[in-house]
């Protein structure tokens, strides 16, 4: 159960993403999320998926002007303390995010991004150019939050050890992002690992690996965990250490669910 602290305001974050019909990850995650962690959760729209937990058949992405008049109608009512982003379509709503973030409403707000260019399943999220345009935001990303692939697609370094994603994380901070938080769940092995590296030292984080096949939207709920642990005032090292429990404790709350045939949701009714 949430408590709220109900002599104050909640502490406001938002999301910029994708909606997935089947519910399993995008801002309707990122909802569930903030929600669990008491923080009031503002949304703004970059696509629309026809999606399952098998499949997705049809994407349909807004155009940047669009999405600017959401973030600007959003920010200049509410008082973001942080924001995310998720699947962002294409380059030019990459390229919007970035003027957002560079001199538009959203500067100066802490940013986490997990760049969500492939879907598990192999589907691309991302068009032609977004690698460049990922490469472009880098210097206004507070916290970057690739899993193996997305890492190797946007340092080019082949990941298959956690030596390799040490070198891909000073890699993208060399490339200008603040700090890296690179997913090690692809990878083989009993625990599942992930590497912070903040520019000066790395900063392990060790889990159980959870077997199920109830995986979607984990790093949608990873890095949503964390925007809401920074709005509330959390140091990124502390909030991604909580958030990375929170994300265990919700593969194992689903562990038997059969909801859909192929990669299931989280259970976010977790306490936090």
């Amino acid at each position: 159960m949430v408590v709220k602290d109900i002599k104050t305001n909640p502490h406001v974050a938002l999301t910029v993403g994708g909606i997935d019909t089947g519910g399993g990850a995008g801002v309707v995650v990122d909802l569930r999320t903030f929600f669990a962690y008491g923080v009031f959760g503002t949304l703004c729209v970059s696509a629309i998926t026809a999606q399952n937990t098998f499949e997705i058949t049809g994407i349909q992405s807004v155009d940047e002007a669009f999405l600017m008049q959401q973030i600007d109608t959003v920010t200049k009512d509410f008082k973001v303390k942080a924001l995310k982003s998720g699947m962002l379509a294409n380059a030019s709503l990459i390229q919007a995010l970035e003027y957002g973030l560079k001199s538009g409403p959203l500067a100066g707000i802490p940013f986490i991004c997990d760049p969500v260019l492939v879907a598990s399943n192999g589907t691309p999220l991302c068009g032609d150019g977004s690698r460049d345009a990922y490469i472009s935001l880098l210097p206004h990303i507070t916290l970057l939050t690739p899993n193996i692939g997305e890492a190797q697609i946007l340092s080019g370094i082949e990941i298959n050890s956690i030596s390799d994603m040490k070198i891909a994380a000073k890699s993208l901070v060399s490339l200008g992002a603040h700090s890296v938080l690179i997913k090690g769940g692809h990878l083989k092995g009993e625990s599942s690992t992930d590497i912070f590296f903040d520019g000066s030292e790395f900063v392990v984080f060790d889990a159980p690996r959870v077997k199920t096949e109830n995986t979607h939207g984990t790093g949608c709920t990873l890095s949503a965990a964390i925007t809401a642990l920074v709005a509330k005032g959390v140091n990124l090292t502390e909030a991604i250490s909580q958030a990375k429990h929170y994300v265990h404790n919700a593969l194992i709350g689903a562990k038997e669910w059969n909801l859909g045939v192929g990669h299931g949701p989280l259970d976010h009714w977790q306490s936090t």
